[in-house]
């Protein structure tokens, strides 16, 4: 098992992955606006993508969003979304170890603690 971000040449397997996010979820848009997104997504310096690799296989990733605060002596807060494990890979604490790789990333970083 392999936890790191998920690389810009990635796409196609994260894409195929939020599949099991959501199965009946709305078509994407052209191609070229998919990879303009995706683009925006991995150069911008607050948001991460985390991908878990069995056997060189993605199997489930997160996205981390780092926010700016004025609150709590202007530390950051994380916002952690699209969480998903492969169908075939679930139940194996793939998500667990994720989340936990995302939370020490994000206290890392300075975030709050949370309670």
């Amino acid at each position: 098992m392999d936890i790191r971000s998920v690389g810009g040449g990635e796409l196609d397997a994260l894409l195929a992955l939020y599949k099991h996010l959501h199965p009946d979820d709305q078509p994407l848009p052209a191609r070229d606006q998919v990879e303009a997104v995706w683009q925006a997504i991995i150069t911008n310096p607050a948001h991460h993508c985390f991908g878990l690799y069995r056997d060189a296989q993605l199997v489930a990733s997160c996205s981390i969003n780092m926010v700016a605060n004025l609150t709590r002596g202007c530390r950051p807060f994380a916002l952690i979304e699209n969480v998903v494990t492969h169908c075939a890979h679930r139940g194996c604490g793939y998500g667990q170890a994720l989340l936990a790789h995302a939370k020490a990333f994000a206290w890392g970083q300075g975030s709050n603690d949370q309670q």
